[in-house]
């Protein structure tokens, strides 16, 4: 087994093999900052430091450039919330847009080529009530490259975590205290999901080349269409991504594993971290593919409760878990296998 790699069980007529360039460049995380290489992993170029807030990276096929969002480590003064724009090589690293220092870009972060956006999750911290409570209002962002102007979007209420978004209609997808919902990028809400009899947020997906129809994770996976009905894929799972050709649904049970659901609706586990007993889903990212659909990469969590020695230094604030992290890439075309160190949120650079 490769260094710095999990042991996995496959599927029948899956194999690990060795890390090969395929032409298509990789952006991971690993020892907390971003990476790009192709995916054989040999020389991988450092982007720069990751910052503490779950932001994932976005790349801009036409330019060539890299979007990132950056502020500042926790514990440290708040000098900086931006975005900042970097090539491949990892030069030309320069900030873009300023936010502010009251606000974060969370979660979201796409690069919508047909309107030549940035799109992203803004929140910003309000001024306390008089009882001392924070408020914490989110927004969507529009963030114009080629005028670089941006724009902040109300959202209705409940736009909590976004799961997905679509540019051809335009919609987002979010999830909140009170369910599911789909919004326009003029902040309009265009449709309103349960949250009866459905998963509780854990990831979600348009179809392709259907807004109407999503596919929703949590404490399973279910197909819902605009009209509120709706079929179980399967009752655990989360995570739930469709393959560019809208056949094949692609969706993980923890941080450990990844399921596909065949267009004839059979569900197969691909892989799985082997003698993981302690799989847990708050490190689980969704897989992210090609744009020909061809490779799919993942990143894998290891979870290992630690024995604690008798008179150790640390003692009741000793982390309870070791975790282990690392990126793999599915050739689905070969049923081949392999992986690199290193953890999500991941994006192709193509």
């Amino acid at each position: 087994m490769q260094a710095g790699s999990l042991p996995l069980t496959l599927a029948t007529g899956w194999k690990n093999a060795p890390p090969r360039a395929i032409g298509r460049r990789l952006i991971w995380k690993d020892q907390g900052h971003w990476r790009i290489s192709d995916t054989d992993f040999a020389q991988p170029v450092d982007l720069g430091q990751a910052c503490p807030v779950d932001c994932p990276p976005a790349f801009d096929a036409a330019r060539g450039y890299i979007y990132r969002y950056h502020c500042a480590q926790w514990g440290e003064q708040r000098d900086a919330s931006e975005f900042r724009q970097i090539e491949p090589d990892g030069q030309g690293d320069e900030r873009i847009f300023a936010l502010g220092n009251n606000k974060w870009a969370l979660w979201l972060c796409a690069y919508l080529p047909a309107m030549d956006k940035l799109a992203a999750l803004v929140a910003t911290e309000m001024p306390s009530r008089a009882d001392g409570t924070v408020v914490i209002q989110h927004q969507l962002g529009m963030f114009d490259l080629a005028r670089r102007r941006s724009l902040l979007v109300n959202l209705p209420r409940d736009c909590f975590f976004p799961l997905d978004i679509a540019s051809a209609p335009e919609r987002l997808l979010f999830h909140g205290g009170e369910g599911f919902q789909v919004v326009d990028f003029a902040g309009r809400r265009v449709w309103r999901l349960g949250p009866k009899g459905l998963p509780e947020g854990r990831g979600g997906a348009f179809h392709p080349h259907n807004a109407d129809q999503i596919a929703l994770g949590g404490g399973g996976v279910v197909l819902i269409d605009r009209s509120g009905k709706f079929s179980t894929v399967r009752e655990r799972g989360l995570n739930p991504v469709w393959a560019p050709d809208g056949e094949s649904l692609y969706f993980a049970e923890s941080s450990s594993d990844l399921w596909c659901r065949a267009p004839n609706g059979d569900c197969e586990r691909l892989l799985s971290v082997a003698g993981n007993r302690y799989s847990e889903v708050n490190r689980a990212r969704p897989a992210r593919f090609t744009a020909d659909g061809r490779y799919l990469a993942i990143p894998l969590t290891r979870r290992i409760r630690r024995q604690p020695l008798e008179g150790a230094l640390g003692g009741d604030n000793a982390p309870a878990w070791a975790e282990w992290q690392a990126i793999c890439i599915l050739d689905l075309a070969e049923k081949e296998v392999w992986q690199t160190s290193g953890g999500g949120p991941i994006c192709w650079a193509e």
